[in-house]
């Protein structure tokens, strides 16, 4: 494989991401966004979501957002307002 390839990230998991990772995957040539999901309204990600952004910068990222199953309006509000106050692209599926 040649070096500075650009590649695609589809399901990188913040959940587990640490600051090395976060660091190392910013430095990746990217050919599009790199994408995360938020599908859980029971797991606030608002924390380690602020430290992804530290090392990448929010308009590299699209978070995929499930709303309208096992959650309430509330609960999809919050999780697209968070999401936009740290200016990562949110890609909602009904």
């Amino acid at each position: 494989m040649k070096e500075g390839q650009p590649v695609k990230l589809h399901g990188v998991d913040v959940r587990i991401m640490d600051e090395e990772q976060a660091w190392h995957l910013n430095r990746l040539k990217m050919k599009q966004n790199i994408h995360i999901a938020w599908d859980l309204p029971q797991l606030d990600l608002t924390e380690r979501l602020k430290e992804m952004v530290k090392y990448v910068k929010p308009y590299k990222i699209t978070c995929y957002v499930l709303i309208g199953f096992n959650s309430t309006v509330e609960q999809d509000l919050f999780r697209l307002n968070v999401l936009r106050e740290l200016g990562i692209t949110p890609f909602v599926i009904p």
